[in-house]
């Protein structure tokens, strides 16, 4: 089984984590991303070589029915809504610190 992820917040952080998920774990696979600065998403899918989808925010993200657990990577002051939101739709979250 192929745990499917999506990543909110592109940035270094994010990065580091889709590089760890895509380099050197086996079971998950990033199937989205989003990031307030969209380039940086679209930046991540050519850095890593992703086949994935490049959402315009991370509502949308949460809602996708192909992503199963939300890595939540992006500013400090935004995880709250965002673990929230994806909890609520029944993903599974990591969220990187703080977490709210």
């Amino acid at each position: 089984m192929t745990l499917k992820i999506g990543v909110i917040g592109t940035g270094a952080i994010g990065r580091e984590h889709i590089k760890r998920i895509t380099q050197t774990l086996a079971g998950g696979k990033i199937v989205a991303v989003t990031d307030v600065n969209q380039e940086s998403a679209k930046q991540a899918l050519e850095q890593f070589n992703l086949d994935a989808t490049v959402y315009p925010d991370d509502k949308s993200l949460v809602a996708a029915d192909n992503v199963d657990a939300v890595f939540v990577t992006s500013w400090g002051p935004a995880h709250e809504a965002s673990v929230l939101e994806a909890i609520a739709a029944g993903k599974y979250v990591f969220c990187e610190k703080p977490l709210a």
